[in-house]
Order: C-alpha cells, then sequence, then structure tokens
C-alpha cells in the first residue's frame, strides 16, 4: 500500500511514494488515488482537485456504475488535463480509480491525454470550476447537482391521479411516460404556438435506468390508458383475420376479396415490419399509432435494411408529423406514402441507450425525444421494497372523462396563457444557459420547451380548456427534468459533438507563427503545436523560422522575436 503524506515546506502539494512499482492505490482526503512517483499541487488557483473533481462527476452526470468507468474516467480526463499541464501522470495522480483496475486506469487517462488538445477549456470543465470557486449557486443550479429537479407539490389532476398508486421515487417515471399514450387519442388537433405554426403533438419518451430498479412501474397506468383504443383495435383486427382468411382460400385463378376500408389498429405490436408500419399508418385514417417497447433496440426493426440506421429519420418525421412511404413493384405489396403519426415509450439501460443513440446525436433524433429515469437507492441492497396501490374500477371509472376529453378535443386550438408561458420559459433556459456557458444546453433547449407546450395543452384539453397554475409548474418541470436527463446521459457526447463542430468551422490553413504573440518562448511554441494535435518538439519549426528571417533570438535568454515584416501580417 503506497504511503500519502502532504509536503508541509509547501502545504500545497502530496507526495505520493509508491511501493508497488506497477502504482499501488493511496488516500487523500478520503479520494482513490493511483500512486506516481512524483510530487503534484493538489489545488488549482486554490481549489482543491478533491472539489473540482467533485464538481466535475456532477457535470458528468454523477459517479459511473459498473459497465461504464471506463468511458467516464476517459471523458474526466479529457476535462482534467487542462488544468493539470497535460500531464497524464498528474491527472492519474488525481482522478479516483471508480473501482477500475490500475493498469487499465492508468492506460484510459493515457489515452485521453494522447487526444489532439483544442485551445479553449471546455465548456464542461468551466462549468465545473465556477461551481468550485461559488461562481456559481449549487442550490439554483440544477445541472451541477446529482438528482433531478423534484416534482411540483401540487400537481394537475390527471397526474395526481396517474401517479397516485405509484411509488414516490417512481413518479416521474411515471409522470413523464403517461403522454405517449394519452397523446394517441387526438385527432386532428393542432396548438398554436408561439412561433405562428400550428402543431400536431408528438410524444416519444425512453425511461432509462439501471436493472431492478422498477422500470415496469410505467406499466399498469399506461394499461389503463389505451384499454378503449385495444377494444376497438381488437374489432379491427377480427375483420382483418377474417379478410386473410377468405383471400387465403381462393385460388390464384380467382379473383381475390379486396382489403376492407377502415382498419384502423392504434395498438402496434413492436415487432413490425416497415411494410406494416406503412400500412398501418394508411389504415389509421388521421389516428396516432401507438407502441409500447421494453427494450428501445425493438425500434431497429423498422429498418428498411442493414445499412445506415433510417430509424432515426423515421422518429424525426414523427415528431413533425412529416411524409414517409414506401413503393414497390408487386402488386399486393404495401405501397403508400402517408404521414407519419406515432407515439412510443421504450424503456433502456444506461449503456444501451447511449449506444442507440451514439450514432443521431448530431442528427436532431436525441433532442426531439424526451427522457425519464427512476433513481435508485444505494445501499439498501434490496430491502426497500417498493409497494404499488391498486388499480381497478375505481380508477379506471376516474380516468374515464379525461380519455373521453382527448377523444372528443379536434381541431386548431389556442391558450393564450400556455403560449406566455413558453416564451418567459425560453427566456429562462436562455438566461439558465449562458450563466453556465452551455451552448449544447441552449440548443436542446428549444425542442424541449416545445414538447413541454404539447404536454401543458394536453393537460388543458383535459382540464376542459382551462389553464391552471398547477399545469403551468408541472409543464415547466417536465422540460428542466428531461432536459437534465439528457445532459446527464448525453452531455459528454452532446458536448463532443458540438466541439468537432467547432473544430471543423476553423478548419482551413493556418499560419502557428501568426498565432503567437511577437515575442514567445520555446514552451509558448510547444504549447502551441500540442493544441494543434503536433508533436511537442518545437526545434525544427523554429530553427527553420530563423532560417528563414522571419523570427530572430531576442534580448533574454529563450525568447524570439518576430521579424517587423511578419509583425506586420499580424
Amino acid at each position: 500500500m503506497a504511503k500519502c503524506q502532504a509536503v508541509p515546506s509547501e502545504g500545497s502539494a502530496v507526495l505520493c511514494a509508491t511501493e508497488d512499482p506497477k502504482g499501488a492505490e493511496c488516500s487523500v482526503n478520503g479520494m482513490e488515488r493511483r500512486g506516481y512517483d512524483t510530487t503534484f499541487p493538489t489545488d488549482y488557483n486554490g481549489v482543491e482537485y478533491e472539489e473540482i473533481i467533485k464538481r466535475l462527476e456532477e457535470q458528468l452526470g454523477g459517479r459511473p456504475e459498473h459497465g461504464a468507468r471506463n468511458a467516464f474516467i476517459f471523458s474526466m480526463a479529457c476535462n482534467l488535463r487542462y488544468i493539470c499541464n497535460d500531464d497524464a501522470a498528474w491527472v492519474a495522480s488525481i482522478l479516483p480509480t471508480y473501482g477500475e483496475d490500475p493498469q487499465k486506469h492508468r492506460a484510459t487517462v493515457q489515452s485521453a491525454v494522447n487526444r489532439p488538445m483544442s485551445r479553449e477549456v471546455p465548456a464542461t470543465l468551466a462549468r465545473a470550476l465556477r461551481v468550485a470557486q461559488g461562481e456559481l449557486s449549487i442550490v439554483n443550479c440544477e445541472l451541477s447537482i446529482a438528482t433531478p429537479p423534484a416534482m411540483p407539490a401540487t400537481l394537475p389532476e390527471p397526474i395526481e391521479l396517474l401517479t397516485s398508486r405509484t411509488p414516490q421515487r417512481m413518479r416521474p417515471a411515471v409522470a413523464m411516460a403517461v403522454f405517449p399514450p394519452l397523446g394517441a387519442h387526438l385527432q386532428g388537433t393542432r396548438f398554436s404556438y408561439w412561433d405562428g405554426r400550428l402543431y400536431e403533438p408528438t410524444f416519444m419518451n425512453v425511461l432509462v435506468a439501471e436493472l431492478s430498479t422498477g422500470k415496469s412501474a410505467v406499466n399498469a397506468p399506461i394499461d389503463y390508458i389505451i384499454a378503449d383504443m385495444e377494444a376497438r383495435d381488437e374489432v379491427s383486427r377480427k375483420r382483418l383475420n377474417e379478410w386473410k382468411g377468405s383471400y387465403n382460400r381462393v385460388s390464384s385463378t380467382q379473383e381475390k376479396p379486396e382489403r376492407p376500408q377502415g382498419l384502423v389498429m392504434q395498438v402496434l405490436d413492436p415487432d413490425m415490419t416497415n411494410a406494416a408500419f406503412v400500412q398501418a399508418l394508411a389504415d389509421a385514417n388521421g389516428h396516432f399509432l401507438y407502441t409500447q417497447m421494453d427494450e428501445i433496440e425493438l425500434l431497429n426493426a423498422l429498418k428498411t435494411n442493414t445499412q445506415g440506421n433510417s430509424v432515426s429519420a423515421i422518429l424525426r418525421l414523427a415528431f413533425d408529423c412529416g411524409k414517409y412511404g414506401q413503393v414497390r413493384v408487386a402488386a399486393n405489396a404495401v405501397n403508400a406514402k402517408v404521414r407519419v403519426r406515432w407515439n412510443w415509450n421504450a424503456s433502456s439501460t444506461i449503456q444501451r441507450v447511449r449506444k442507440f443513440f451514439a450514432r443521431n446525436i448530431a442528427d436532431g433524433t436525441l433532442s426531439r425525444v424526451s427522457f425519464a429515469t427512476i433513481i435508485k437507492e444505494k445501499g439498501t441492497y434490496g430491502r426497500n421494497r417498493p409497494t404499488f396501490g391498486q388499480y381497478g374500477e375505481t380508477f379506471a371509472k376516474e380516468l374515464q372523462p379525461y380519455i373521453d376529453a382527448l377523444n372528443t378535443c379536434s381541431g386548431d386550438i389556442h391558450c393564450p396563457e400556455a403560449t406566455a408561458w413558453a416564451l418567459a420559459l425560453c427566456d429562462e433556459l436562455a438566461d439558465f444557459a449562458e450563466e453556465m456557458e452551455d451552448e449544447v444546453y441552449a440548443q436542446i433547449s428549444h425542442r424541449a420547451v416545445l414538447m413541454g407546450f404539447f404536454r401543458a395543452m394536453l393537460l388543458y384539453v383535459m382540464n376542459g380548456m382551462q389553464w391552471s397554475q398547477p399545469i403551468a409548474d408541472f409543464a415547466a418541470w417536465t422540460v428542466k427534468y428531461d432536459l437534465w436527463c439528457k445532459m446527464r446521459f448525453f452531455g459528454d457526447m452532446l458536448h463532443a459533438d458540438l466541439e468537432g463542430e467547432e473544430k471543423a468551422l476553423q478548419r482551413g490553413p493556418k499560419s502557428l507563427l501568426d498565432m503567437l504573440p511577437r515575442e514567445f518562448t520555446k514552451k509558448q511554441v510547444v504549447d502551441m503545436r500540442k493544441s494543434m494535435g503536433m508533436s511537442s518538439d518545437a526545434k525544427p519549426m523554429i530553427d527553420n523560422w530563423m532560417r528563414r528571417k522571419k523570427v530572430s533570438r531576442g534580448s533574454e535568454r529563450g525568447v524570439y522575436v518576430k521579424s517587423s515584416q511578419q509583425s506586420a501580417v499580424n
């Protein structure tokens, strides 16, 4: 075991004298560290690294679970390198192992440091530093805490009913999950938004949580919401089966019976082909389809081939109720082009949902889907067993008036209070993003507010076209909760994508000499080369500048000065 002690002469460094040559574990202020035969500062601009790491962990969604440690360590190291002189040993000495194998921990840190380094400090690290330095209020900074925003104490009556039989810690997940099946009851209804456009509301929700956290808690409320649709579907399904039977009984030389009209079947099985999906949309006659999936990967059944990912295109079309279809040569094949009106719920674990959306971070798919989670209680070891209330006729009877309000709603609906609410929330989130200096948060908040507006308007309809403060408060919570989940599960991926876009825009011929000040040192050249993803060997470059008389040696040792002609270029 390594011994770790503070250096008394400076008070700002930690010496880890490693007895194990491979690097043993040491503990500083309760933190797991990797032992290295060197001494590094323990603070950055007067703020302990331990505090910075804690705040950076919060920005990246909290400490990782088993299976996500390596990626988390990589993300942490990519940020910490900016305040550790881009030194892998320094980063590894302050970065916890999170239970990872020490050798793998060091290799991951080294891999992170080997990446090309931009000149700008990452926004994630900048926020963590501001929180650690006390420049941002942790209480008001919802992205800086490891727990999601709390639900309002007073809920709209439909949400109060739908979450009433659910254990407290699962209620946020249920409150978000009920909107896709509720919204599927609307037909021919559009909501007027502040941008002057009319929208048919679409709801797509993914519940992301660890294993054994109770994701099935959303099933019972959904079953009651879609009960009337399933009853109607059964009539159409019986007609369809009768037609299939008669179609198959007729020989190929005889005239086949035509497919019946009006086969509206809204509740679709997740295991469906692309052709079946298009046919169901064509049959729906303007109704929304609805699907509930235990695993989000079931969406891949809609792929038309193994190349690319047409599923993401379908999801984007679904949000906008865009047109989609297929053309086939065979006479009995599905040939239709229809509007995609489709709501759905899905569940997933953290790693699987990250993998599913990894290829669609930049195309807008992620921002069109809402997310929810269930926070696993730590340290209970299964002893805290959730208890559910009883569903039954009473619950169904209380729910029916809200379902009837949705089924009978149609036309274009305007609500001035909802419009004003959405505009105010847009301003609030813009101010928050500016305070956090987070362009990603600003970008994904636009559609998040629109989806929150859809939820508010749905509750407005169920409340007899009456706006209320509980609706406003709850809808605002859903937006902030959704954004919290997106930043928690995809924040690092979103920021990495934004940084990639900014680098792409900055590409082009650049003179490194032009980027340096009139007087500079070799170290500045080395730092500049590393920021550009180049090697640290700056001598050949400086010698070349000297030979071409672009620079000369300054009066002080180790200082170089640009020529007057080169300075004029700058």
